[in-house]
C-alpha cells in the first residue's frame, strides 16, 4: 500500500462526473448503443470538459468495460477501481484516489504489466476484499466458438493483459510532414505494408497528436486501414463502402485515390 498526498480540490468533482458518465455509457450499452458513440456524444461540447477531463473519462470508462466480465456484479464505483487495478495501471489519477477515500480503501501497489491473468484476478480481489465474477466469465462464452480457429481459449484470455494500441492514419500527402512529431509522441509507424499507420499506447499522446494535427489525422484501426490498402483505389473509380461506421474507410479511399473518386 502507498501513502497519499492531499488531493487537489477538483478531484471529488471530477470523480463524481466520471461515475455519472460511466453510468450513462453503461446504460447505453445495455440498450445496444456503441460505447464510443455514446461517450463521443457526451463529450462533444468542448466548453464543458477540458482535455484532462476527457482523457480521464475515456480511460476510466473503457478500462471498466474491458474488465466488465469480472466487475459487472460490483457497484460501479468499486468496479471502476478494481478494473483500474486489473489493468495494471501504474498511476492513479486524483479522481480515482478520491473514490478510494470515499470507499475507505487504500491504493494497492500497482501490478506489473506482465502479471499473469490468474494472479491479477486473485491479487486484485484480495487487495479490495471483493468477490469477482467467475474467472472464465471475463470473456463472453460465444467468443470461444467464434474465435476457435484463430486462438485457443487460453490464449484469448492471456491476450487480455495486453492493452491494445490505438492506431492513427495520416493523410498520404502529410506523412513526411508529421512523421517526426508523431514519433516524438511515442507513435510507432507500421513496419511494412501500412505506411500511413502509427500505433500509440498512450491515450494522452493520441489526444495531443490529434489536437496538433487535426486536419491530417484520423483514428482508424489497423485492420480498417488494411482494407483500403488491399482495395488500392484509383482516381475515377466508384467504390461502395458497405461497412461504414464513422466514415474512416471512405475518407481513406478518397485519400488513396488522390481525392478524385
Amino acid at each position: 500500500m502507498t501513502s497519499e498526498q492531499p488531493l487537489p480540490r477538483f478531484a471529488a468533482r471530477q470523480a463524481e462526473t466520471c461515475i455519472r458518465l460511466l453510468n450513462t455509457v453503461a446504460n447505453g450499452v445495455d440498450q445496444g448503443k456503441p460505447a464510443d458513440r455514446t461517450l463521443h456524444d457526451i463529450l462533444r461540447n468542448p466548453r464543458e470538459f477540458g482535455s484532462r477531463d476527457r482523457r480521464l473519462f475515456g480511460d476510466s470508462i473503457f478500462t471498466w468495460l474491458r474488465w466488465y466480465g469480472w466487475v459487472r456484479d460490483l457497484p460501479v464505483e468499486m468496479g471502476l477501481l478494481v478494473a483500474w487495478q486489473l489493468d495494471a495501471q501504474q498511476e492513479w489519477p486524483p479522481a480515482l484516489q478520491s473514490l478510494l477515500a470515499d470507499l475507505q480503501k487504500e491504493r494497492p501497489s500497482p501490478l506489473a504489466v506482465d502479471t499473469p491473468l490468474q494472479e491479477r484476478y486473485e491479487q486484485t480481489a484480495a487487495a479490495f476484499d471483493v468477490e469477482l465474477a467467475p474467472f472464465d466469465e471475463l470473456l463472453p462464452t460465444w467468443l470461444k466458438k467464434e474465435c476457435s480457429d484463430l486462438l485457443t481459449w487460453e490464449a484469448l484470455f492471456e491476450s487480455h493483459i495486453h492493452r491494445p494500441a490505438t492506431w492513427l492514419r495520416v493523410d498520404r500527402t502529410a506523412t513526411d510532414e508529421v512523421h517526426a512529431a508523431l514519433v516524438a509522441e511515442g507513435g510507432v509507424p507500421h513496419p511494412t505494408d501500412a505506411p500511413q499507420a502509427y500505433s500509440f499506447q498512450s491515450a494522452g499522446a493520441v489526444s495531443r497528436s490529434m489536437q496538433a494535427h487535426a486536419d491530417v489525422l484520423e483514428i482508424q484501426d489497423l485492420a480498417s486501414q488494411q482494407v483500403v490498402n488491399l482495395c488500392a483505389p484509383s482516381a475515377g473509380e466508384y467504390w461502395w463502402d458497405a461497412c461504414c461506421g464513422t466514415g474512416g474507410k471512405s475518407l481513406h479511399l478518397l485519400d488513396a485515390a488522390d481525392r478524385k473518386l
